[in-house]
């Protein structure tokens, strides 16, 4: 994910701008947007958080191409993860 962009700001992002990647800032194409997961859906992500999380809505958002797609992901930022599992009020038990 770029340093300069957090994860509530690509929320807000694509809250406000519906029809606009919260990337890059360009059109969503209608049938080609892909849907990227903040945590993405690996082995690991699955087992750690659980699939309740990962398929969870305010886990991920619209992206226009599979290069936005990439920088949205959060799985090596502890920080980030941190904070995007408290939002989505997740308890680790």
């Amino acid at each position: 994910m770029d340093k300069n962009i957090d994860i509530d700001t690509i929320k807000y992002n694509a809250k406000t701008y519906i029809f606009l990647c919260p990337i890059c800032g360009k059109t969503l194409p209608f049938f080609k947007k892909q849907y990227a997961h903040f945590l993405s859906q690996g082995k690991y992500s699955v087992k750690q958080y659980g699939k309740e999380i990962i398929n969870h809505p305010g886990n991920g958002v619209y992206v226009c191409s599979l290069e936005c797609n990439n920088k949205i992901q959060i799985d090596k930022n502890p920080g980030e993860i941190k904070k995007h599992l408290n939002n989505l009020n997740w308890r680790n038990e």
